[in-house]
């Protein structure tokens, strides 16, 4: 119970999360996430119980009809993390990480930029289209679209062609 899982949050193994309403219609999806002791930076369930202890702190356990996503603005008004808020956010950090300043480089970035980047770093790991369809939730196979022109790939055609292709040298 979330109760017990936010007062000893150390001894929560796994976090399933479901997922009310998406854009894709699949409402009511769960998925499960497991620590990551190898890197707390990417740890999926020390970041979700970090949601739930801010949203019990601004809502209480008794309000859960309401997103998770939460926090409270400088006036004190609590508001919901939106897709814009999250948008401006990577707006910034492209501004800030590769010095983009025109509109038309800026608007690129949007919250789907972070699916398309896991996207790519998945096929890049060697992970199955299976297995980045399934973790990435998604539904039909456009995921393959957004693995373009990848340096690995440049990399892997070599080591394809070192491998299985002897030529002699003149």
């Amino acid at each position: 119970p979330l109760p017990v899982a936010l007062s000893a949050p150390e001894t929560v193994a796994f976090a399933t999360v479901t997922y009310r309403w998406q854009k894709n219609g699949f409402h009511g999806e769960s998925k499960t996430y497991a620590r990551n002791p190898n890197n707390p930076a990417c740890d999926s369930v020390a970041h979700f119980l970090s949601i739930c202890t801010r949203f019990v702190r601004l809502r209480g356990l008794s309000n859960c009809d309401h997103p998770l996503a939460i926090y409270r603005r400088a006036d004190g008004r609590i508001c919901n993390i939106t897709s814009d808020d999250a948008t401006t956010l990577l707006r910034d950090l492209a501004k800030t990480t590769y010095n983009i300043t025109l509109g038309t480089g800026l608007a690129r970035w949007t919250c789907h930029s972070l699916r398309v980047g896991a996207c790519c770093i998945l096929w890049a790991m060697g992970r199955s289209g299976d297995f980045i369809q399934r973790v990435l939730r998604w539904r039909s196979e456009s995921w393959k679209l957004y693995v373009r022109d990848l340096s690995i790939q440049a990399d892997q055609h070599n080591e394809a062609i070192d491998t299985c292709w002897e030529l002699p040298t003149y």
